[in-house]
């Protein structure tokens, strides 16, 4: 079990490894868990924080979930350097990189639906 949240948890995802969970929140706070601990049995451990963010400026996050190719293993690439997060009911949309924190193509659906 992961320690108590800020806002209540919206979405949880899971890297394909197991070696990272990661959480949104209704505050808007993601949070990256080192879940390595659950996986290698380390008794008396709590998963440990490994970065937070606020990905859409403070708004709800909605859902979150890990894009890379659970396929290919490199231990040089972690699994978690894609992800997907939602907002605004999953309204607004973007793709980032982990590695900068860097935000790679965001879409606001109701422009998108504007156009029909």
């Amino acid at each position: 079990m992961l320690p108590s949240e800020t806002g209540a948890i919206t979405d949880v995802s899971l890297a394909p490894d197991g070696m990272v969970t990661c959480t949104a929140s209704l505050d808007g706070l993601v949070k990256f868990w080192d879940t390595s601990c659950l996986v290698e049995e380390k008794k008396g451990e709590l998963p440990k924080v490994l970065h937070e963010w606020y990905p859409h400026d403070k708004s709800p996050v909605s859902c979150i979930k890990f894009l890379d190719n659970h396929l290919i293993s490199d231990s040089e690439i972690p699994f978690w350097r894609f992800l997907l997060t939602g907002a605004d009911q999953n309204r607004q949309l973007k793709i980032w990189c982990t590695v900068k924190w860097d935000c790679l193509q965001a879409r606001v659906m109701r422009d998108f639906f504007q156009n029909f």
